[in-house]
C-alpha cells in the first residue's frame, strides 16, 4: 500500500512539472522572477528608495502588489512583506 502512495505522488508531482513547463513554453517565459523588470524599475530612483542606507518605506506598484519593508539604493533588501494585487 505504501508503494502504491509514493507512486501516486511521482505520477502527479510529474504531470505537475510537464503542466508548468506547458505553461512556461506557451507564455515565453524564460526565466521565473519575483517581480517584473518593470515592477523592479518603478522604485529605482525614487526618493526614499533610493538612499544608499536602509531605509524601512511601504510601496505600491503599479500592477497593485505592494512592499512594506526595507530598502537600499532603491531595491527591495533586508528583511520586508511582498504582497501581490492577487493576495498571496
Amino acid at each position: 500500500m505504501e508503494m502504491l502512495v509514493k507512486l501516486q505522488s511521482m505520477i502527479k508531482g510529474y504531470l505537475q512539472r510537464v503542466k508548468f513547463k506547458a505553461l512556461k513554453h506557451q507564455y515565453n517565459i524564460k526565466k521565473a522572477k519575483y517581480f517584473t523588470s518593470a515592477e523592479g524599475k518603478e522604485t529605482v530612483g525614487t526618493l526614499p528608495y533610493s538612499k544608499l542606507v536602509a531605509t524601512h518605506a511601504s510601496f505600491r506598484y503599479q500592477s497593485g502588489a505592494t512592499y512594506e519593508g526595507e530598502w537600499l539604493g532603491g531595491l527591495r533588501h533586508g528583511t520586508g512583506v511582498m504582497t501581490w494585487s492577487e493576495g498571496t
